[in-house]
């Protein structure tokens, strides 16, 4: 994934950074006088210490790291385009993040990055919005919001959704494409509304039952 080499080069980077940076701030402004000189020599020490260390730990952890993770502490497994579209490409993809099922995770992932990262992927996107019915995981509870494992959309009501997956065609800019989204989509929230409110009645007519029992 992105995770363990953007760690890892974040902190060897920051503790490099700061330690020159300070090497450098040293030698520029501190007066070339006996007390300052003392000063610097520690500054200088403590942060060459630093560095050192934060070597040796990286050093440590390529060392004793499993041979089929090793690589990614300094590459990545994926592209940023092919993380956030890897759900698309591959149902046995590992589900991560708050996600129950795959409808959860491309929910998620069509609505949360920017639309240029799927620009290479639009029909894929587009058949799997199309395929979305009223017997969609995503519809389960039929409560009229997102449910929790959608992650960047939980709890999100349903049209809110849909109008964001719209826009996120609109930017696309293939005017086919959306036009046909649009049309499902729309149909399917009125079909969705229409089970959540024979639902709600289903339930009315229950507890009027049990209270009549």
């Amino acid at each position: 994934m992105l995770g363990g080499s953007l760690f890892a080069m974040w902190i060897v980077t920051r503790l490099s950074v700061n330690a020159f940076a300070m090497f450098y701030l040293f030698n520029f402004f501190v007066d070339k006088n006996l007390q300052s000189a003392k000063f610097f020599e520690d500054a200088n020490t403590i942060f060459g210490v630093a560095l050192a260390c934060a070597m040796a730990g990286i050093a440590t952890i390529l060392a004793n790291c499993r041979n089929s993770h090793r690589h990614t502490l300094y590459r990545f497994t994926y592209t940023s385009e092919e993380y956030v579209g890897r759900y698309f490409e591959s149902d046995n993809d590992p589900l991560e993040y708050t996600f129950d099922n795959l409808s959860e995770a491309k929910m998620h992932w069509i609505c949360q990055p920017h639309p240029f990262y799927h620009r290479n992927r639009i029909p894929k996107i587009e058949e799997w919005v199309l395929s979305l019915d009223t017997e969609n995981d995503l519809f389960y509870e039929l409560n009229g919001v997102m449910p929790y494992g959608a992650d960047n959309v939980s709890g999100q009501p349903w049209g809110v959704v849909f109008d964001l997956i719209r826009k996120k065609f609109e930017h696309f800019g293939d005017m086919r494409a959306l036009g046909k989204v649009s049309t499902h989509l729309e149909t399917l929230l009125v079909e969705l509304e229409e089970l959540q409110r024979l639902k709600k009645l289903e339930l009315a007519n229950n507890t009027t039952s049990t209270d009549e029992s």
